[in-house]
Parts: structure tokens; sequence; C-alpha cells
């Protein structure tokens, strides 16, 4: 199913109700065009993008006191979080649970972080494209590429910074940029 111009309400309950059924939906966010699923559903991506388990999937929370429920920030670097955040910077933080490295991003877009309140679980997010090639930056030729495989193609942005995000991974002693990408990331 495509939507282009519905009501943001609408929007928001389809998206979630695809969601919590454990479909994968795309929209646009304000990097490039994602593929995404609830947390608990984070498998299906790597089946539908033929991803390697080994590399792991960014997680949209919709603000920073989330993140911080469940992620270690050190006083230190939650100065970065405060000055990124929302925005195209992708931060590695530690879970609490387990000391795992979780890639972690709060995106700058209004119906993501109402999508992500309506859910109330994390969204994985990645690019729209099979691992290995190109990131597909048109809504038309994401539905082309994946029409059978993804639920729900939503169309509700006019403009992104049309690359990736920055990735900054914060469990060092220092900040080490993993990948530039649409913000630079200054220490």
């Amino acid at each position: 199913m495509s939507l282009k111009s519905s009501s943001l309400s609408r929007l928001l309950e389809q998206a979630s109700q695809f969601l919590e059924r454990g479909e994968v939906i795309a929209f646009k966010t304000d990097t490039v065009p994602g593929l995404a699923a609830l947390e608990s559903y984070s498998k299906k991506l790597f089946v539908l993008k033929n991803r390697p388990l080994e590399k792991p999937i960014v997680l949209f929370y919709p603000d920073l006191m989330e993140v911080k429920r469940s992620y270690v920030v050190s006083e230190g670097f939650e100065k970065y979080l405060r000055q990124y955040w929302p925005g195209g910077l992708t931060f590695v933080l530690l879970k609490k649970s387990g000391l795992k490295k979780i890639a972690i991003r709060i995106p700058d877009d209004g119906f993501l972080h109402q999508l992500l309140r309506k859910v109330k679980e994390p969204l994985a997010v990645t690019s729209a494209n099979k691992s290995g090639e190109k990131q597909i930056l048109s809504m038309v030729e994401i539905e082309k590429k994946f029409k059978t495989q993804i639920a729900l193609f939503i169309d509700q942005r006019k403009n992104s910074l049309e690359q990736a995000s920055t990735i900054v991974d914060l469990t060092q002693e220092e900040p080490v940029v993993l990948r530039q990408g649409a913000v630079k990331f200054v220490a």
C-alpha cells in the first residue's frame, strides 16, 4: 500500500498497525529513505535486505530520555547527544543490560517522533536497498524494488539530506567517527 498525501492521523494509525503486526514499512527520513520494523521484529530487515547478521541496524528513538533509560550515556558525551539530536547523526552506545554496542539515532522528523511514541518500541531502521547495493533515494524506486515485501510505503516528507547518517562511536575514551555522512561531527 502506498500513501502519499493522507492525514497525519491516518498515516500514524496505518503505520503503527502494520508495525505491531510485525510488518516492514518504508518511509523517508531526515537523511535517506528507510525500511523499518519494530525492534522485536528486526530480523525481518536482515532477511529482506540479504544483510549479514553481524552488520548491525540502527535503532530510532523518540527522545534522549528514552535513550538514557537503556544506554550508558556518560556526562562528558551527553553534550554531543544534545548538540546533534534530533538529526542525521547516529551514535554507538553501550546498552546497560549486557553492555552490547548499539547504534542509536533520534531522527529530525515529527512524523517519526509521533510514530515512535505510538508504537512504544524503538524502530529498527536501515537504508532502503539490498545489502551491498547503491542507496535508493526515490520512494517510487523503493516501491518498485520491494513492492510485494513491504506492507506500507509512506512518502510523507519533501526534503531530506539524501545522504546516510554520520556514525560516531561513543563507547571509547574519545569519540570515533566510524562513517562520515550527512552531518559533520566536531568533538
